[in-house]
C-alpha cells in the first residue's frame, strides 16, 4: 500500500514538471494584418497594411538564432537591427599556460526558439501582456 502510494505521488510529481517546460506558447494569429517582413543583410524589416493599434506594442524579434528590438521607421514599418545572442570573448592563447589563466570556458547557450530558415518569432505586448508570434516565409533580400 505505502509503495502504491509513493508511486503516485512520484507520478504526480513527474507530471506537473513536465507541463513547466520552456518553450513559449505561440499565437495562431497577429491582432494586425501584416503586408511584408524581410532581412536584408543583418536588418529585419516589417511592415504593416494599417498603424499599430493602440494597445499593441512591438518588443522585439527573434531570426536565425539573432533578436532585435523593433523600432518604427514609420507609421506602417519597423526595423531591427539583428545581434547575436551572446557576445564572443576573448581568448588570451600563448606557450606559456601561467599566461592563460583567467581564461573562461566559453558559455553554450541553446537558441531560445528551433526555428526553421524562413522563420522568425515577433514578440509583441498586446494590453500589457507578452505574446509570441510565428512569422512564416521570411523573405532574404541582398
Amino acid at each position: 500500500m505505502k509503495t502504491s502510494f509513493v508511486n503516485i505521488l512520484f507520478l504526480v510529481f513527474v507530471c506537473s514538471f513536465i507541463s513547466c517546460g520552456t518553450n513559449q506558447d505561440f499565437q495562431s494569429h497577429f491582432p494586425q494584418q501584416i503586408r511584408k517582413t524581410f532581412v536584408q543583410k543583418n536588418t529585419f524589416f516589417i511592415e504593416f497594411d494599417q498603424p499599430l493599434l493602440a494597445n499593441l506594442e512591438l518588443i522585439s524579434v527573434h531570426y536565425n538564432k539573432q533578436h532585435a528590438a523593433l523600432q518604427s521607421a514609420s507609421q506602417l514599418s519597423f526595423t531591427g537591427i539583428l545581434k547575436a545572442t551572446e557576445a564572443p570573448t576573448d581568448l588570451i592563447l600563448d606557450v606559456d599556460p601561467a599566461k592563460e589563466y583567467g581564461n573562461k570556458a566559453p558559455a553554450i547557450h541553446q537558441p531560445k526558439f528551433k526555428l526553421e530558415p524562413n522563420q522568425a518569432v515577433l514578440e509583441y505586448k498586446l494590453n500589457h501582456k507578452t505574446y509570441f508570434y510565428k512569422i512564416q516565409n521570411v523573405v532574404i533580400q541582398q
